[in-house]
């Protein structure tokens, strides 16, 4: 699947849309694009979703399930000619929730036992809105990326050129045993990623092609090796 973005206009617009609900729950994003020279454009859109937690924790007294988050991507597009276009994208979102609810459809011997022990579980209900956990469980991430896309037209050729750096951190706190009693202690998770992308690919069409319609386009990719690049970054990088 290749996904290609909207680039940013020459032609001024903007557009603006909120949402309102239940459970105070907002959403509001932007989008606007314009030019700022002859051959120099912009767009930037950006996004904001919140909402109050749509279950109760009993033992904490806090809503669980909550929605808070935010992001914003922004694009400056330069085309000096028709032939050569120069795309420099940034975004970033973040999120930082209460999260999340699970129900229960059966009460079983673990429950039992559970309640001997003077803990409280979830009813024996998947839509009463309940939750008890012996803390808040949290979900918390940041998302970023930048990116250079560089496009070159020639008379049968078109050359193409994408560089991309882009990191990720998440950490999750969850109670795993999905009750009021600590039984089994915090399970916190915590990934960091990051990686650099560098590759070109060449479109040519074949000058036969006048001749012999049917001949189809090819490519010819050549990606540059991450290990040269090494020394200076790391493609991947996970931990726990």
């Amino acid at each position: 699947v290749n996904i290609v973005t909207k680039k940013p206009s020459f032609e001024k617009f903007t557009s603006l849309k909120t949402e309102f609900g239940n459970y105070n729950s907002r959403k509001a994003s932007i989008y606007t694009t314009g030019p700022m020279s002859d051959a120099l454009a912009y767009s930037f859109s950006a996004n904001v979703n919140t909402r109050d937690g749509q279950a109760d924790n009993p033992t904490t007294g806090n809503p669980v399930g909550d929605r808070d988050r935010f992001g914003f991507r922004s694009e400056l597009l330069y085309a000096p000619s028709d032939d050569l276009s120069v795309r420099i994208t940034a975004d970033y979102d973040e999120f930082d929730e209460i999260c999340c609810v699970v129900g229960s459809a059966a009460y079983g011997a673990a429950n039992q036992v559970i309640g001997l022990l003077g803990g409280k579980v979830i009813p024996n209900d998947p839509y009463s809105q309940k939750a008890f956990y012996d803390f808040d469980p949290t979900s918390k991430g940041e998302n970023a990326g930048l990116s250079v896309h560089i496009e070159k037209n020639y008379s049968n050729t078109t050359l193409e050129s994408i560089t991309s750096y882009r990191t990720s951190d998440n950490n999750e706190v969850q109670d795993v045993d999905f009750d009021s009693a600590n039984v089994i202690a915090p399970s916190p998770i915590s990934k960091e990623l990051s990686g650099m992308t560098l590759f070109s690919v060449i479109n040519a069409l074949a000058p036969m092609m006048q001749f012999f319609p049917i001949f189809a386009p090819f490519k010819i990719t050549a990606p540059i090796p991450i290990k040269e690049l090494s020394s200076i970054i790391q493609p991947c990088n996970i931990t726990r």
